[in-house]
């Protein structure tokens, strides 16, 4: 996020006080009453919407975005045959890309400073009726991660939490929508007919998009923005990894577990079956519900973007269509899930499991 940031030099480390952060001046929220703790609340300096969502983005093809190198991680959706991809490069400077595909409205949200990427359906239950919205950078944090608001009701969202947590509809959840995190290069691979947004957006320069905004904040361990609470130190802060949520239990699952082309996991979290497949060389991972508890799941010789299969014949791909077999034309359902740096997930679910560990 754009927090603070945008006054000092984009490459310099960060020393912000908490006296600093805290003071909520250019902030109109009133974080009394909230579902999380005040004192870990933080305004990062702009304002509301001083981070600019996308409200009307535009694509082009994987061909025509020469913005983009092969390593260049993106957040992907699939509906039907259609793919969109959000690169970060982007979203590090807008956060919030408000879409509509073939009239299905849906919000990607990605946090720069917790490295999470996350869908939501552009509607609220206000009062009982569903009414359509559009999502904003509300300018605060919690734990780091973005505080999203909703344009309808002005209640606030905690990304990572997938949760209301202030305002007129305090508690409610929103409806998840399935993302994909990886690269460009392996949704080349998988993809190649995927749409890519635009480096054209009339809101900045395009030029803006080839800088990165926090200079070694991705790799170094040390640099926070913000304090965290807990600072669970079992991994590396920095280490991105896959959190699975589920009622009962929460687990993260690490990139160093898929060490081979493409590993598939059959696991069990709360009281769901689940399949968890990834690669560390094509830098994925991804979680769903088992067709049936008994099902076994394992990889598959199929060509990309089929990712795994199971003993029954039916083959998955990476968004979880079954493209053959007895089940062909049906999708597995997604676990809620998302790739986010582990200090994060730590911080948002203290003591959360680490799968195998």
């Amino acid at each position: 996020m754009l927090y603070r940031i945008i006054f000092m030099s984009i490459v310099g480390l960060l020393s912000v006080s908490c006296a600093q952060v805290t003071d909520f001046s250019n902030n109109e929220a009133k974080t009394d009453g909230w579902l999380i703790p005040s004192n870990l609340i933080y305004d990062g300096g702009p304002g509301k919407d001083g981070i600019p969502s996308l409200d009307d983005p535009k694509f082009v093809s994987l061909n025509e975005a020469g913005y983009l190198s092969s390593l260049d991680r993106l957040i992907a959706y699939k509906n039907g045959s259609q793919i969109r991809a959000y690169p970060h490069r982007i979203l590090d400077w807008h956060e919030i890309a408000n879409d509509d595909a073939d009239g299905f409205k849906f919000t990607v949200s990605y946090c720069p400073l917790t490295g999470s990427g996350i869908g939501y359906e552009s509607v609220v239950n206000n009062g009982g009726t569903m009414e359509n919205t559009t999502f904003g950078v509300s300018g605060l944090l919690y734990n780091n991660n973005l505080i999203l608001y909703d344009r309808r009701t002005d209640s606030y969202w905690a990304q990572m939490l997938i949760q209301c947590v202030g305002g007129p509809l305090r508690s409610q959840r929103p409806f998840y929508v399935h993302l994909v995190e990886t690269t460009v290069g392996t949704l080349k691979k998988f993809y190649p007919e995927a749409q890519v947004l635009s480096n054209v957006t009339y809101i900045y320069e395009p030029e803006q998009y080839n800088i990165y905004p926090y200079g070694d904040y991705r790799s170094n361990n040390d640099n926070l923005l913000f304090p965290v609470s807990p600072d669970d130190r079992r991994l590396p802060r920095k280490e991105r990894v896959l959190v699975a949520i589920a009622t009962q239990e929460k687990r993260a699952y690490r990139f160093t577990t898929f060490i081979n082309n493409i590993q598939v996991i059959n696991d069990k979290l709360g009281f769901e079956s689940i399949v968890v497949a990834g690669s560390n060389g094509l830098d994925f991972i991804v979680a769903y519900l088992k067709p049936n508890p008994t099902t076994n799941m394992k990889n598959t010789s199929k060509p990309y973007p089929n990712i795994m299969e199971d003993d029954k014949g039916n083959v998955y791909d990476l968004f979880g269509n079954v493209t053959e077999g007895p089940a062909k034309g049906t999708k597995l359902t997604a676990v809620k899930s998302y790739i986010a740096y582990w200090f994060a997930a730590g911080a948002i679910f203290p003591g959360i499991d680490i799968y195998g560990e």
